[in-house]
C-alpha cells in the first residue's frame, strides 16, 4: 500500500483552498487536484510504500503525546513551474522545530523511503492545481488576483492518508483508519 502523512487544515483556509481548486479546475480544465479530493493540508512526509502503518502509528501516537500544537500561517501563492500552483504554508519557528523532530523520529524507521524534496527539504504548501503544463502562466496570472489575507492555523494533527486506488491515472486518497488515521498534538 502507499501512504502519505500530512497535517490537515480546517476552517476558513479549507473553504478558500477548495474554492480555488474548483475555480481553477472549471476555468482551465485542470481537474487532477479536484478529482483527488484530498482535504486541505500540507505534507509532512511524501508518499511511500508500506505493508502496514502499525510501526509508524505507534511512533506517531507517542510523538503527539509529548508535543503541543504550534502555529502556522497560510497565505500567498507559490509554484513549481511548469506544473504546480499552490498556497504557501509558513511554519512558525516552533512548528518547524516540531516538524524536524517528527522527521527525525520517522528516519529511525529504516524501511521508509525518502526523496530529495522530502523531510528537511520540504516546501510547505496546499496545492491548488497540478499538471498545468502549457496553462501554467494563465493559472498563475489568475490566482495572482485571488490572494486573501493570511490565515492563522495550527500544526495540530498528523494524519495518515492511504492511496485506495487510481481513476484515469489520478491517485485517490482516503484517511487511513488502521491506526485511527488522525493523531492530535496536545
Amino acid at each position: 500500500m502507499k501512504y502519505a502523512i500530512p497535517c490537515l487544515l480546517f476552517g476558513e483556509v479549507e473553504k478558500y483552498q477548495h474554492s480555488l481548486v474548483n475555480e481553477i479546475a472549471e476555468r482551465f480544465d485542470l481537474f487532477k487536484t479536484k478529482k483527488q479530493n484530498v482535504a486541505t493540508q500540507f505534507t509532512l512526509k511524501d508518499a511511500f510504500e508500506a505493508e502496514s502503518m502499525q510501526e509508524v502509528g505507534i511512533l506517531t501516537e507517542s510523538f503527539c503525546n509529548f508535543h503541543r500544537k504550534t502555529p502556522v500561517r497560510v497565505g500567498g501563492f507559490g509554484n513549481f513551474p511548469p506544473d504546480v500552483v499552490f498556497v504557501d504554508v509558513h511554519l512558525s519557528e516552533e512548528a518547524r522545530t516540531t516538524f524536524l523532530e517528527y522527521i527525525a523520529e520517522l528516519r529511525r524507521i529504516g524501511w521508509i523511503e525518502w526523496d530529495p524534496y522530502d523531510g528537511e527539504n520540504r516546501h510547505f504548501h496546499a496545492t491548488l492545481a497540478e499538471e498545468c503544463g502549457q496553462r501554467f502562466n494563465e493559472v498563475w496570472k489568475f490566482v495572482s488576483g485571488k490572494e486573501k489575507k493570511c490565515f492563522n492555523c495550527w500544526f495540530d494533527n498528523i494524519t495518515f492518508l492511504e492511496q485506495v486506488g487510481t481513476e484515469n491515472n489520478i491517485s485517490i486518497w482516503k484517511m487511513n483508519t488502521q491506526n485511527s488515521g488522525l493523531f492530535t498534538l496536545l
